[in-house]
């Protein structure tokens, strides 16, 4: 694969050089570019598969190149150093990543995902969902869930609960939609941990604004207003009542 890195910090663009050399010896590197300026300029006269592209270039934004090369043919991989909370845009777009300092398994895992690519109008989908998350102030609205060939879209309110089924995890929504994710509970847990969700037991996360009520009875369990029982480890109840007193 021919691949072009975008950053403004040259140690940055070394170090991820050295990695590509050592991790990914079928990708070539030919071109870098420092600035929003330079950037545009090169994509426009090359033809690359693969894009490592900083969110922060010292005369604009990665998101910026993009906009101005909107037929794009090639994959992206956004590099940042930002908050949790930016990151956790990344995750709800489900575009991949690379966090500074790069890790080798992180880097491995995200060129994979790039060899094997998607259709242009999911990787579009994918786009607006990152600008709309990465300039709310709240928890995002949409998660974006993908497999190999297609781009799925949910409302995050739409959510229920979430269960772990061994690494897996699969998650269940509004009018009987359901999916199973690769990533484990305890992902999820982390991605949605601002927002009104509570591990209620190891094997359970649920959204509380669906639930109806809390019974004590026979261990403790949350029925949701779908119907659903959710079932609540003891050494949770405590932090769960205190959560569902904050709802009100």
């Amino acid at each position: 694969m021919k691949a072009l890195i975008i950053d403004n910090e040259e140690d940055v663009i070394q170090s991820l050089k050295l990695l590509i050399a050592k991790y990914c010896s079928d990708i070539e590197i030919v071109g870098v570019a420092m600035s929003c300026k330079a950037a545009k300029l090169l994509l426009h006269a090359s033809e690359v598969d693969l894009v490592f592209l900083d969110i922060e270039l010292g005369d604009g934004t990665g998101l910026e190149v993009l906009q101005s090369h909107p037929k794009r043919d090639f994959e992206v991989i956004f590099i940042t150093a930002h908050s949790h909370y930016a990151v956790q845009a990344f995750q709800f777009s489900a575009i991949d990543y690379l966090l500074k300092p790069f890790d080798p398994e992180r880097l491995l895992e995200a060129v994979a995902r790039a060899r094997v690519g998607v259709q242009q109008s999911a990787k579009l989908q994918q786009l607006e969902a990152l600008v709309e998350n990465l300039q709310s102030n709240q928890l995002p609205r949409r998660l974006v869930l993908r497999d190999m060939d297609n781009i799925h879209l949910f409302e995050l309110d739409d959510l229920l609960y979430a269960t772990a089924e061994g690494s897996y995890t699969r998650l269940f929504f509004k009018e009987e939609r359901e999916w199973l994710s690769s990533k484990n509970l305890k992902y999820f847990e982390g991605v949605l941990k601002k927002g009104p969700f509570f591990r209620t037991h190891q094997s359970y996360l649920v959204n509380l604004n669906h639930v109806l009520r809390f019974e004590r009875v026979e261990g403790g369990s949350l029925v949701l207003q779908t119907g659903q029982h959710i079932p609540v480890a003891v050494r949770r109840q405590k932090l769960l009542v205190e959560q569902l007193m904050r709802l009100q």
